[in-house]
């Protein structure tokens, strides 16, 4: 079942990560969006197979490239959720993300997603690390 999320990822030759992270956020966002930055290698023809969003955008910056996104994509849905290609998304937050928009107050525009970050397999708790929060869900326009 999917939700009203917009998934916007950017990127650029990331053929050994977009299959994971694709994988973890499909029959489940209403719609991924992939700007790609001129990649060389096969990530444009990997986002493809799992969705027909995919555009080509010249890479300045993270910020302003996700702006363009912002203001050129046909975003439908009320919340945008912004992925790295080398990030996924667990069962447990796929959930949490789907209670905190259906029961968000209106005057709710945004959460804050704790990151992990994993090491060769392993989560790394410590070090400063964990937790690093990031203002990743929003809602569209906001």
């Amino acid at each position: 079942m999917t939700i009203p999320v917009s998934v916007v990822i950017l990127t650029f030759n990331e053929e050994k990560n977009i299959k994971f992270c694709l994988d973890s956020i499909k029959n489940w966002a209403q719609e991924i969006f992939i700007v790609d930055s001129g990649s060389l290698d096969r990530t444009v023809e990997m986002a493809k197979q799992y969705t027909n969003q995919v555009c080509s955008h010249e890479f300045i910056n993270q910020a302003q490239q996700f702006n363009w996104a912002l203001e050129n994509l046909p975003i439908r849905t009320e919340w945008v959720l912004r992925l790295d290609a080398d990030e996924f998304l667990l069962p447990e937050l796929r959930s949490e993300i789907s209670q905190a928009i259906s029961n968000a107050d209106v005057k709710i525009n945004g959460f804050y997603i704790k990151r992990r970050v994993y090491f060769k397999g392993n989560w790394i708790k410590h070090g400063g690390y964990y937790p690093t929060w990031l203002l990743r869900l929003f809602r569209y326009g906001k």
